[in-house]
């Protein structure tokens, strides 16, 4: 006995990864862990595919069955790889990338740059989609009792560093080095491996700084929550960055942010909850952080403003950043994809 459904029943999402870890460290296995909580991965008998950007693993006769199956295809993209950053072999790395962004069914673009980057090295013609930011789970990450003040104004470093990155400690030492025997200042820099670790302290060493300045290693995002509750004010000064987590991360927290003014950071932070120093934005030079006098500069002024600018971080996290709403918009897209073809 056969029984019959009707022919327009909604489908729920069932969602595959395409190969793609969950985990505690690093935005895109973050990320992952996120969506599987919402939607669970599905390695058999999915009928939505969703990739991110940095782990394209699908090959061109995969994006081909997905297509005859009529399974949509769902890009997280943040950006591509682009010659001044990534080097030579810069237009390979971009080859699968491209190949799955012209064969997408939608894209997140994670920021305005992202999509820039796309237009300028992926496809020439936008695919069908949206921006939508990194977002913040905002009970998480919220701020620390405004009564708990540091002895010490403490700035923090952040992320996963590695010899192609230093030049963000370098740029902080620098500019660190400028304001440190001037007041009560620290600088607290984290995610270093042993390796790097030993480097920037020798160089704190001859830069005169190694008393005000704390190098811890890796952390996860659960030890980086707790760190960045307890600093005042965030340094991010990585070139041309997409969408940084931890920019989003510092707002949701209640710390200000002096930041590299270039590429999609420029999107997250305002006047009213950061400080952009200016640098030339550049797709063919290497990466490089803004003089550190001007960044010295803006540590200065956003000492005397942190009370007021940390507020408004919090307002601005609240406001544009919220993990909910990041569901949201994949929860209705998923869902429209699923069913466009159901008659």
């Amino acid at each position: 006995m056969f029984i019959l459904r009707p022919r327009n029943q909604k489908k729920n999402p069932r969602v595959f990864y395409g190969g793609a870890l969950p985990g505690n460290r690093g935005g895109p296995r973050v990320k992952v862990k996120r969506l599987i909580e919402k939607f669970p991965n599905c390695y058999l008998d999915f009928n939505l595919v969703y990739i991110l950007s940095s782990y394209p693993f699908l090959s061109e006769k995969t994006l081909k069955a997905l297509k005859d199956s009529k399974i949509p295809l769902v890009l997280n993209q943040n950006g591509a790889y682009w010659p001044g950053w990534y080097g030579q072999g810069w237009k390979e790395k971009n080859r699968l990338n491209s190949l799955v962004y012209r064969n997408c069914d939608y894209v997140f673009w994670q920021s305005r740059f992202a999509r820039e980057a796309s237009r300028m090295f992926l496809a020439t013609e936008d695919a069908r989609g949206e921006v939508l930011y990194n977002a913040v789970d905002l009970n998480h990450f919220y701020p620390r009792n405004q009564n708990l003040v540091n002895k010490e104004f403490t700035f923090l470093v952040a992320g996963n560093f590695n010899s192609a990155n230093f030049y963000q400690i370098e740029g902080a030492f620098s500019a660190f080095a400028r304001i440190h025997r001037s007041g009560s200042y620290r600088l607290k820099v984290i995610g270093l491996s042993e390796a790097i670790r030993t480097e920037a302290e020798l160089i704190s060493i001859k830069m005169g700084i190694n008393d005000g300045v704390n190098l811890l290693g890796n952390y996860s995002q659960d030890e980086g929550a707790k760190i960045i509750r307890h600093v005042d004010a965030y340094l991010a000064l990585k070139f041309m960055d997409t969408c940084p987590n931890l920019v989003i991360e510092a707002l949701a927290s209640g710390v200000p942010v002096i930041f590299s003014e270039s590429g999609g950071t420029v999107e997250l932070v305002d006047g009213s909850c950061g400080i952009g120093v200016h640098v030339e934005g550049d797709w063919y030079s290497k990466p490089k952080t803004p003089d550190p006098k001007l960044i010295a500069e803006a540590m200065y002024s956003i000492v005397e403003r942190r009370i007021e600018m940390g507020e408004a971080a919090r307002a601005q996290a609240e406001k544009h950043f919220d993990l909910r709403y990041w569901y949201q918009r994949h929860e209705s897209v998923f869902n429209q994809l699923v069913n466009e073809k159901v008659l």
